[in-house]
C-alpha cells in the first residue's frame, strides 16, 4: 500500500506544481526516492518548529481523517519539533480554535525531532524552507523522505508554506489551519481512493 500511496501523492504534487508553473523536480523528488519500510503500517510524521501550534494539529487533524475512513489502523501518526523541549503543552491559541474544529490538542505534549524518529518515519511533511535544512542536519537519510504539506493545497492557497502562527490573533490559527486542512483533504482523497483501488 506505501508504494501506491507515494506514487499517488508524487503524482498530486508533480500536477499540482505543473499548474503553478513551478518545477515539479526539486519538490517530487523525495517521494520518487523514498525507501520503503513496513508494508502493513504507514509511520507518518508532521514537523514544525515548537510542536506547540501546526505539527500537533496536523497529526491529530489527520488521524480524526483517517478514523473516518476506517484506516487509521494502517497509519503510524505523529508530530515532532524542531526546536522545542518535551513535555510541554499545546499553544493555548491553538488548543481553542482547534477544539472548535472538532480536534482536541488538550493532551499534546511536545516531543523534539530527533535522529531516530526522522529516520524511521516513512514519510515527513513540514511547514518552512528551513525546516528542511534542519531536518537533513539531524538525519541524511530523512531529507530523502520530507516533503512540504503545502504542497498539497497549492493551487488553492498560492503557497507551499504553511506560517508559523505562534503569538499572533485567532484569525491568523483559523487561517492556517485551514490551510492544514486543505493539504490533509487532498493527502485523505489519494489514500480514500487508493483503498478502492487495491
Amino acid at each position: 500500500m506505501l508504494k501506491h500511496l507515494l506514487h499517488r501523492l508524487c503524482n498530486l504534487v508533480a500536477n499540482v506544481l505543473r499548474v503553478m508553473g513551478l518545477s515539479s523536480y526539486f519538490y517530487t523528488r523525495p517521494i520518487q526516492h523514498l525507501s520503503i519500510g513496513d508494508p502493513s503500517q504507514v509511520r507518518v510524521v508532521f514537523v514544525c518548529k515548537g510542536n506547540i501550534c501546526r505539527s500537533p494539529y496536523a497529526a491529530k487533524k489527520f488521524m480524526c481523517l483517517l478514523a473516518e475512513v476506517d484506516m487509521l489502523d494502517k497509519f503510524s501518526v505523529t508530530s515532532c519539533g524542531l526546536e522545542t523541549r518535551p513535555g510541554l503543552e499545546a499553544n493555548s491559541t491553538a488548543v481553542i480554535r482547534a477544539n472548535l474544529r472538532g480536534v482536541d490538542l488538550s493532551q499534546h505534549r511536545t516531543k523534539p525531532a530527533d535522529k531516530a524518529l526522522l529516520s524511521e518515519a516513512d514519510l515527513i511533511f513540514f511547514m518552512e524552507p528551513g525546516h528542511k535544512a534542519h531536518i537533513r542536519k539531524l538525519s541524511n537519510v530523512a531529507k530523502s523522505k520530507a516533503v512540504y504539506l503545502g504542497a498539497l493545497s497549492l493551487e488553492h492557497t498560492g503557497s507551499l508554506i504553511i506560517p508559523d502562527p505562534y503569538g499572533r490573533p485567532a484569525e491568523v490559527f483559523d487561517r492556517i489551519f485551514d490551510m492544514i486542512d486543505l493539504s490533509l483533504g487532498k493527502l485523505i482523497d489519494t489514500i480514500h481512493e487508493l483503498e478502492h483501488d487495491v
